[in-house]
Protein backbone atom coordinates (compact mmCIF):
# COMPACT_ATOMS: atom_id res chain seq x y z
CA UNK A 1 0.00 0.00 0.00
CA UNK A 2 2.84 2.32 0.91
CA UNK A 3 4.47 1.66 -2.46
CA UNK A 4 1.27 2.65 -4.28
CA UNK A 5 0.93 5.86 -2.26
CA UNK A 6 4.56 6.71 -2.91
CA UNK A 7 4.11 6.14 -6.65
CA UNK A 8 0.98 8.33 -6.69
CA UNK A 9 2.91 11.04 -4.90
CA UNK A 10 5.64 10.91 -7.54
CA UNK A 11 3.07 11.07 -10.35
CA UNK A 12 1.32 14.04 -8.73
CA UNK A 13 4.66 15.78 -8.24
CA UNK A 14 5.58 15.31 -11.92
CA UNK A 15 2.12 16.46 -13.07
CA UNK A 16 2.26 19.55 -10.87
CA UNK A 17 5.78 20.33 -12.07
CA UNK A 18 4.68 20.12 -15.70
CA UNK A 19 1.60 22.25 -15.04
CA UNK A 20 3.67 24.86 -13.26
CA UNK A 21 6.06 25.00 -16.19
CA UNK A 22 3.28 25.64 -18.67
CA UNK A 23 1.74 28.27 -16.40
CA UNK A 24 4.86 30.42 -16.47
CA UNK A 25 3.39 32.71 -19.13
CA UNK A 26 0.47 33.58 -16.86
CA UNK A 27 2.85 34.09 -13.97
CA UNK A 28 4.86 36.53 -16.09
CA UNK A 29 1.62 38.11 -17.43
CA UNK A 30 2.52 37.28 -21.02
CA UNK A 31 -0.60 37.32 -23.19
CA UNK A 32 0.78 37.69 -26.71
CA UNK A 33 3.04 35.14 -28.40
CA UNK A 34 4.30 35.91 -31.89
CA UNK A 35 5.53 32.75 -33.58
CA UNK A 36 7.23 33.17 -36.92
CA UNK A 37 5.63 30.38 -38.95
CA UNK A 38 8.09 31.13 -41.75
CA UNK A 39 10.79 33.67 -42.50
CA UNK A 40 10.36 33.15 -46.24
CA UNK A 41 8.72 35.91 -48.25
CA UNK A 42 7.67 36.32 -51.86
CA UNK A 43 8.11 40.12 -51.96
CA UNK A 44 10.99 42.60 -51.61
CA UNK A 45 9.24 45.59 -50.05
CA UNK A 46 11.20 48.85 -50.08
CA UNK A 47 11.05 49.47 -46.34
CA UNK A 48 11.42 45.88 -45.14
CA UNK A 49 14.27 45.19 -42.66
CA UNK A 50 14.98 41.99 -44.63
CA UNK A 51 16.74 44.17 -47.21
CA UNK A 52 19.33 45.32 -44.67
CA UNK A 53 20.79 42.01 -43.49
CA UNK A 54 21.51 38.53 -44.79
CA UNK A 55 18.66 36.47 -43.47
CA UNK A 56 18.45 32.69 -43.24
CA UNK A 57 15.07 31.56 -44.52
CA UNK A 58 13.20 28.67 -42.96
CA UNK A 59 9.94 27.35 -41.52
CA UNK A 60 8.90 26.66 -37.94
CA UNK A 61 9.05 22.96 -37.11
CA UNK A 62 5.51 21.67 -36.62
CA UNK A 63 6.53 19.11 -33.97
CA UNK A 64 8.22 21.89 -32.01
CA UNK A 65 5.02 23.94 -32.37
CA UNK A 66 2.98 21.04 -31.00
CA UNK A 67 5.26 20.86 -27.95
CA UNK A 68 5.06 24.63 -27.51
CA UNK A 69 1.25 24.51 -27.58
CA UNK A 70 1.31 23.10 -24.04
CA UNK A 71 1.85 26.73 -22.96
CA UNK A 72 -1.18 28.08 -24.86
CA UNK A 73 -4.10 29.13 -22.67
CA UNK A 74 -7.53 30.64 -23.30
CA UNK A 75 -6.54 34.22 -22.53
CA UNK A 76 -3.64 34.27 -25.01
CA UNK A 77 -3.23 35.61 -28.52
CA UNK A 78 -1.03 33.60 -30.87
CA UNK A 79 0.20 35.56 -33.90
CA UNK A 80 1.71 33.39 -36.63
CA UNK A 81 3.54 36.19 -38.43
CA UNK A 82 7.10 37.46 -38.32
CA UNK A 83 9.31 38.74 -41.11
CA UNK A 84 7.96 36.28 -43.62
CA UNK A 85 4.68 35.61 -45.42
CA UNK A 86 2.65 33.10 -43.36
CA UNK A 87 0.63 31.79 -46.31
CA UNK A 88 3.89 30.41 -47.75
CA UNK A 89 4.01 28.01 -44.80
CA UNK A 90 2.46 24.72 -46.00
CA UNK A 91 1.24 23.68 -42.53
CA UNK A 92 -0.41 26.97 -41.57
CA UNK A 93 -3.89 25.45 -41.26
CA UNK A 94 -2.51 22.71 -38.97
CA UNK A 95 -0.99 25.39 -36.74
CA UNK A 96 -4.33 27.20 -36.55
CA UNK A 97 -6.14 23.99 -35.60
CA UNK A 98 -3.64 23.33 -32.81
CA UNK A 99 -4.11 26.80 -31.34
CA UNK A 100 -7.90 26.61 -31.56
CA UNK A 101 -7.93 23.30 -29.68
CA UNK A 102 -6.13 25.08 -26.83
CA UNK A 103 -8.80 27.80 -26.78
CA UNK A 104 -6.38 30.64 -27.57
CA UNK A 105 -6.98 33.27 -30.26
CA UNK A 106 -4.96 33.00 -33.47
CA UNK A 107 -4.26 35.16 -36.50
CA UNK A 108 -1.55 36.74 -38.61
CA UNK A 109 -0.50 39.54 -40.94
CA UNK A 110 -0.31 38.83 -44.67
CA UNK A 111 0.58 40.66 -47.87
CA UNK A 112 -2.48 38.90 -49.39
CA UNK A 113 -0.71 38.10 -52.67
CA UNK A 114 -1.29 34.35 -52.16
CA UNK A 115 -4.73 34.62 -50.58
CA UNK A 116 -6.74 32.60 -53.11
CA UNK A 117 -10.31 31.42 -52.59
CA UNK A 118 -9.34 27.93 -51.39
CA UNK A 119 -7.00 29.24 -48.71
CA UNK A 120 -9.50 31.93 -47.69
CA UNK A 121 -12.25 29.36 -47.16
CA UNK A 122 -9.96 27.09 -45.11
CA UNK A 123 -8.83 29.96 -42.89
CA UNK A 124 -12.39 31.05 -42.17
CA UNK A 125 -13.81 27.54 -41.66
CA UNK A 126 -11.00 26.64 -39.25
CA UNK A 127 -11.81 29.54 -36.95
CA UNK A 128 -9.09 32.10 -37.68
CA UNK A 129 -9.70 34.90 -35.16
CA UNK A 130 -8.01 37.83 -36.91
CA UNK A 131 -6.24 38.66 -40.15
CA UNK A 132 -4.33 41.84 -41.00
CA UNK A 133 -3.68 42.85 -44.61
CA UNK A 134 -0.52 44.86 -45.31
CA UNK A 135 -1.30 47.60 -47.84
CA UNK A 136 1.02 50.59 -48.11
CA UNK A 137 -0.62 52.27 -51.06
CA UNK A 138 -4.17 52.82 -52.32
CA UNK A 139 -3.05 53.46 -55.89
CA UNK A 140 -1.28 51.05 -58.21
CA UNK A 141 1.72 53.33 -58.76
CA UNK A 142 2.46 53.91 -55.06
CA UNK A 143 1.65 50.37 -53.94
CA UNK A 144 3.73 48.54 -56.54
CA UNK A 145 6.67 50.88 -56.04
CA UNK A 146 6.75 49.97 -52.33
CA UNK A 147 5.58 46.34 -52.42
CA UNK A 148 7.99 45.12 -55.06
CA UNK A 149 6.80 41.89 -56.68
CA UNK A 150 3.11 42.39 -55.90
CA UNK A 151 0.28 43.36 -58.25
CA UNK A 152 -2.08 45.94 -56.75
CA UNK A 153 -5.28 44.88 -58.50
CA UNK A 154 -4.67 41.18 -57.77
CA UNK A 155 -4.17 41.88 -54.07
CA UNK A 156 -7.32 44.02 -53.86
CA UNK A 157 -9.28 41.27 -55.60
CA UNK A 158 -7.92 38.67 -53.16
CA UNK A 159 -9.04 40.74 -50.17
CA UNK A 160 -12.43 41.43 -51.74
CA UNK A 161 -12.95 37.72 -52.40
CA UNK A 162 -11.90 36.88 -48.83
CA UNK A 163 -14.51 39.27 -47.45
CA UNK A 164 -17.19 37.88 -49.76
CA UNK A 165 -16.40 34.29 -48.73
CA UNK A 166 -16.60 35.31 -45.07
CA UNK A 167 -20.02 36.87 -45.72
CA UNK A 168 -21.20 33.85 -47.70
CA UNK A 169 -20.19 31.54 -44.83
CA UNK A 170 -22.03 33.89 -42.44
CA UNK A 171 -18.97 33.96 -40.19
CA UNK A 172 -18.26 36.71 -37.66
CA UNK A 173 -14.61 35.69 -37.62
CA UNK A 174 -11.96 36.57 -38.45
CA UNK A 175 -11.88 40.24 -37.53
CA UNK A 176 -10.15 42.11 -40.34
CA UNK A 177 -7.79 45.05 -40.58
CA UNK A 178 -5.54 46.83 -43.05
CA UNK A 179 -2.19 48.16 -41.85
CA UNK A 180 -0.82 51.13 -43.75
CA UNK A 181 2.76 52.14 -42.84
CA UNK A 182 2.90 55.93 -43.15
CA UNK A 183 5.96 57.21 -45.00
CA UNK A 184 6.77 60.32 -46.99
CA UNK A 185 6.46 58.34 -50.19
CA UNK A 186 2.88 57.20 -49.55
CA UNK A 187 1.11 59.38 -46.97
CA UNK A 188 -0.79 61.19 -49.73
CA UNK A 189 -2.65 57.89 -50.33
CA UNK A 190 -4.05 57.74 -46.79
CA UNK A 191 -7.53 59.23 -47.56
CA UNK A 192 -7.85 56.87 -50.53
CA UNK A 193 -6.80 53.97 -48.32
CA UNK A 194 -9.55 54.83 -45.86
CA UNK A 195 -12.12 54.79 -48.66
CA UNK A 196 -10.70 51.53 -50.01
CA UNK A 197 -10.89 49.94 -46.54
CA UNK A 198 -14.54 50.92 -46.36
CA UNK A 199 -15.26 49.70 -49.89
CA UNK A 200 -13.70 46.31 -49.08
CA UNK A 201 -15.78 46.14 -45.88
CA UNK A 202 -12.64 45.60 -43.79
CA UNK A 203 -13.21 46.37 -40.11
CA UNK A 204 -10.30 48.71 -39.28
CA UNK A 205 -7.64 50.80 -41.00
CA UNK A 206 -4.52 50.97 -38.87
CA UNK A 207 -2.24 53.80 -40.03
CA UNK A 208 1.06 53.31 -38.23
CA UNK A 209 4.40 55.06 -38.16
CA UNK A 210 7.47 53.72 -39.92
CA UNK A 211 9.22 52.63 -36.74
CA UNK A 212 11.79 49.96 -37.63
CA UNK A 213 14.60 51.95 -39.27
CA UNK A 214 17.48 49.83 -40.54
CA UNK A 215 19.27 52.14 -43.00
CA UNK A 216 19.72 55.81 -43.91
CA UNK A 217 17.03 55.69 -46.58
CA UNK A 218 14.53 54.65 -43.91
CA UNK A 219 15.37 57.73 -41.85
CA UNK A 220 14.48 59.96 -44.80
CA UNK A 221 10.98 58.47 -44.98
CA UNK A 222 9.70 59.05 -41.43
CA UNK A 223 6.76 61.46 -41.15
CA UNK A 224 7.28 62.55 -37.54
CA UNK A 225 9.89 64.81 -35.96
CA UNK A 226 12.60 63.28 -33.81
CA UNK A 227 15.71 65.02 -32.53
CA UNK A 228 17.93 62.02 -33.33
CA UNK A 229 16.73 61.53 -36.87
CA UNK A 230 15.20 64.51 -38.60
CA UNK A 231 13.77 67.99 -38.64
CA UNK A 232 10.67 68.19 -40.81
CA UNK A 233 9.98 71.26 -42.91
CA UNK A 234 6.93 73.31 -41.97
CA UNK A 235 5.38 72.78 -45.40
CA UNK A 236 5.53 68.99 -45.02
CA UNK A 237 4.12 69.11 -41.49
CA UNK A 238 1.15 71.14 -42.73
CA UNK A 239 0.70 68.77 -45.67
CA UNK A 240 0.83 65.76 -43.34
CA UNK A 241 -1.57 67.24 -40.80
CA UNK A 242 -4.06 68.25 -43.52
CA UNK A 243 -4.03 64.69 -44.85
CA UNK A 244 -4.62 63.27 -41.38
CA UNK A 245 -7.49 65.69 -40.71
CA UNK A 246 -9.06 64.88 -44.08
CA UNK A 247 -8.77 61.14 -43.44
CA UNK A 248 -10.31 61.48 -39.97
CA UNK A 249 -13.20 63.46 -41.44
CA UNK A 250 -13.81 60.79 -44.10
CA UNK A 251 -13.70 58.07 -41.44
CA UNK A 252 -16.36 59.87 -39.41
CA UNK A 253 -18.62 60.36 -42.43
CA UNK A 254 -18.26 56.72 -43.51
CA UNK A 255 -18.45 55.40 -39.94
CA UNK A 256 -15.20 53.55 -40.68
CA UNK A 257 -12.91 52.55 -37.82
CA UNK A 258 -9.55 54.35 -38.05
CA UNK A 259 -6.56 53.86 -35.79
CA UNK A 260 -3.72 56.30 -36.33
CA UNK A 261 -0.41 56.70 -34.52
CA UNK A 262 0.66 59.91 -32.85
CA UNK A 263 3.57 61.83 -34.33
CA UNK A 264 5.00 63.03 -31.02
CA UNK A 265 7.09 61.10 -28.51
CA UNK A 266 4.69 59.87 -25.85
CA UNK A 267 6.02 57.51 -23.20
CA UNK A 268 2.44 56.54 -22.24
CA UNK A 269 2.04 55.18 -25.77
CA UNK A 270 5.23 53.14 -25.75
CA UNK A 271 5.44 49.53 -26.85
CA UNK A 272 4.53 47.00 -24.16
CA UNK A 273 5.89 43.86 -25.85
CA UNK A 274 8.68 43.55 -23.28
CA UNK A 275 6.08 43.17 -20.52
CA UNK A 276 3.18 41.38 -22.23
CA UNK A 277 4.64 39.41 -25.14
CA UNK A 278 7.43 37.29 -26.58
CA UNK A 279 8.64 36.54 -30.10
CA UNK A 280 9.82 33.13 -31.29
CA UNK A 281 11.64 33.03 -34.62
CA UNK A 282 11.23 30.31 -37.25
CA UNK A 283 14.43 28.69 -35.90
CA UNK A 284 13.16 28.61 -32.29
CA UNK A 285 15.01 31.66 -30.91
CA UNK A 286 13.10 33.34 -28.06
CA UNK A 287 13.27 37.12 -27.70
CA UNK A 288 11.12 40.25 -27.26
CA UNK A 289 9.88 40.97 -30.77
CA UNK A 290 10.63 40.53 -34.46
CA UNK A 291 12.95 43.56 -34.34
CA UNK A 292 15.25 41.73 -31.91
CA UNK A 293 14.73 38.28 -33.39
CA UNK A 294 16.99 38.70 -36.40
CA UNK A 295 20.42 40.15 -37.17
CA UNK A 296 19.02 43.33 -38.69
CA UNK A 297 20.82 46.64 -38.13
CA UNK A 298 19.08 49.52 -36.37
CA UNK A 299 19.61 53.25 -36.90
CA UNK A 300 20.44 54.92 -33.57
CA UNK A 301 20.35 58.35 -35.18
CA UNK A 302 20.93 59.80 -38.66
CA UNK A 303 24.41 58.30 -39.02
CA UNK A 304 25.15 55.82 -36.21
CA UNK A 305 24.11 52.23 -36.79
CA UNK A 306 23.73 49.34 -34.37
CA UNK A 307 25.10 46.60 -36.62
CA UNK A 308 22.85 43.89 -35.20
CA UNK A 309 19.83 44.33 -32.96
CA UNK A 310 19.50 40.58 -32.41
CA UNK A 311 19.05 39.64 -28.75
CA UNK A 312 18.19 36.03 -27.95
CA UNK A 313 17.53 34.55 -24.51
CA UNK A 314 17.51 30.92 -25.61
CA UNK A 315 16.40 28.46 -28.27
CA UNK A 316 13.52 26.01 -28.01
CA UNK A 317 15.50 23.28 -29.73
CA UNK A 318 17.86 23.09 -26.77
CA UNK A 319 15.87 24.54 -23.85
CA UNK A 320 12.30 24.56 -22.55
CA UNK A 321 10.42 27.83 -22.82
CA UNK A 322 9.97 27.85 -19.05
CA UNK A 323 13.75 27.68 -18.57
CA UNK A 324 14.41 30.43 -21.11
CA UNK A 325 11.94 32.78 -19.45
CA UNK A 326 13.67 32.26 -16.10
CA UNK A 327 17.06 33.48 -17.33
CA UNK A 328 18.57 36.50 -15.63
CA UNK A 329 18.87 38.36 -18.95
CA UNK A 330 15.20 38.02 -19.84
CA UNK A 331 13.88 38.77 -16.35
CA UNK A 332 16.15 41.84 -16.09
CA UNK A 333 14.77 43.22 -19.35
CA UNK A 334 11.18 42.54 -18.29
CA UNK A 335 11.76 44.16 -14.90
CA UNK A 336 13.13 47.34 -16.52
CA UNK A 337 10.18 47.48 -18.90
CA UNK A 338 7.71 47.17 -16.02
CA UNK A 339 9.41 50.21 -14.45
CA UNK A 340 9.18 52.12 -17.75
CA UNK A 341 12.98 52.03 -18.11
CA UNK A 342 14.35 51.46 -21.61
CA UNK A 343 16.51 48.35 -21.72
CA UNK A 344 19.54 47.91 -23.95
CA UNK A 345 17.49 45.60 -26.18
CA UNK A 346 15.20 48.53 -27.10
CA UNK A 347 17.87 51.15 -27.89
CA UNK A 348 17.14 52.97 -31.11
CA UNK A 349 13.63 51.50 -31.36
CA UNK A 350 11.11 54.26 -31.96
CA UNK A 351 8.29 52.16 -30.51
CA UNK A 352 10.02 52.35 -27.14
CA UNK A 353 9.50 56.12 -27.27
CA UNK A 354 5.81 55.89 -28.07
CA UNK A 355 6.12 56.86 -31.74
Amino acid sequence: MGGVNQMNAVINFVNNLFENETNILQQLKIQNIVIESTSRCNLRCEMCPRNSYKQISGDFDLNLFKSLSAYFKQNMVINLAGWGEPILYPKLIEMIKIVKKKGARVGFTTNATLLNNEISEKLIKNGLDFIDFSLDGASQHIYEKIRRGAKFHEVIENIRNFMEIKEKLDSKLPSTSITFVMMKRNIQDLPLMLKLTNDLKVDILNAKNFDVLTNKNDVEQVVFSHKNYNELEDDFIKFRDDIIANTASIAKNLNQNLMIDRFEINKKNKCNLATTGIFISHSGDVTLCCATGHSNPRMLDRTNVLESAKTVYGNLNTNKLSSILKTKEYLNCKDKASQNIDSIECRGCLLSEGL
